[in-house]
């Protein structure tokens, strides 16, 4: 996960769409998922991809860090 000096945001995954300003989310696994300059999101080792929506309605993700 990047350093960051501003707070989290822990939201229930599959309840809400993720909001423009994510930029990482965490997954329970601990891989960080990462939204490229097209708006998909990736995991550091580049071997998962999905799309915003199918991200957010995945039930493992555990935290977002705001952009």
């Amino acid at each position: 996960m990047v350093a960051d000096s501003r707070a989290p945001r822990v939201f229930l995954a599959g309840r809400r769409d993720l909001p423009p300003d994510v930029r990482e989310v965490r997954d329970d696994q601990g891989r960080v998922w990462s939204r490229d300059r097209y708006g998909v999101f990736h995991t550091e080792d580049n071997r998962h991809h999905l799309d915003p929506a199918a991200l957010s309605a995945r039930t493992d993700l555990v935290e977002a860090v705001p952009a």
